[in-house]
């Protein structure tokens, strides 16, 4: 619920891993939020964090997978 004249501060993560085991469909982008918000007269909308934080992310979860495929889950929980 909202008052008239209200604010929402809206954020979302972007580049994570997938969350089981609940289904994981929804990623918004910059867009997509404008659009799930249509109603509502937007003041400001960026990203907080850039590419470096994509390809920590990135990063993080390729290695979690390389070692997890190994057998190594000490390496995983490292790049955790």
């Amino acid at each position: 619920m909202l008052a008239p004249g209200g604010l929402v501060l809206s954020t979302t993560p972007f580049v994570l891993g997938v969350h089981l085991p609940v289904a994981d469909y929804t990623r918004f982008s910059r867009l997509g939020l404008i659009r799930l918000f249509r109603r509502f007269t937007p003041l400001e909308c960026d990203v907080i964090e850039g590419a470096a934080v994509t390809l920590a992310y990135s990063l993080a979860y390729f290695w979690m997978a390389v070692w997890s495929s190994f057998g190594w889950l000490g390496g995983a929980k490292i790049a955790k």
